[in-house]
């Protein structure tokens, strides 16, 4: 997919990568004046627009560089494919846990939401 088919749907960035699964990421690169100068830098990602706290407060920060494009979109398809990976097992031990209803079933799903909503809750803040 080029870059021009992507909808720009974060104001301020340019989505340059988009890798589907339980839960989009997104690659984006950061439009301020201080990336500008270094083309290099200023990549971020986003997990259902939802970024990390640090890189949603500090985003164009002098010293705040984010990720090269290169280190960005391998980080995204890793995380995609993590994310892909810990959902599926949650769901899989939720749906044990529906079918036989034993204290084992109903911890070990609990255990794996938590492992889900530990990656994932990382990505919380959001840009209005």
């Amino acid at each position: 997919m080029k870059t021009n088919d992507i909808q720009q749907a974060v104001s301020g960035f340019t989505t340059t990568a988009v890798i589907g699964g339980p839960l989009v990421v997104r690659v984006h690169k950061a439009n301020d004046v201080i990336y500008a100068a270094s083309s290099r830098h200023g990549f971020f990602i986003s997990v259902d627009f939802k970024f990390r706290q640090n890189d949603a407060l500090y985003i164009g920060t002098p010293g705040w560089e984010g990720l090269s494009k290169t280190e960005a979109t391998r980080e995204a398809n890793a995380l995609a494919a993590k994310i892909a990976s810990y959902y599926s097992t949650m769901k899989s031990a939720e749906e044990m846990a529906l079918r036989w209803d034993t204290a084992t079933n109903r911890y070990t799903a609990k255990v794996q939401s938590d492992r889900f909503n530990n990656l994932v809750g990382k990505y919380a803040a959001e840009f209005v």
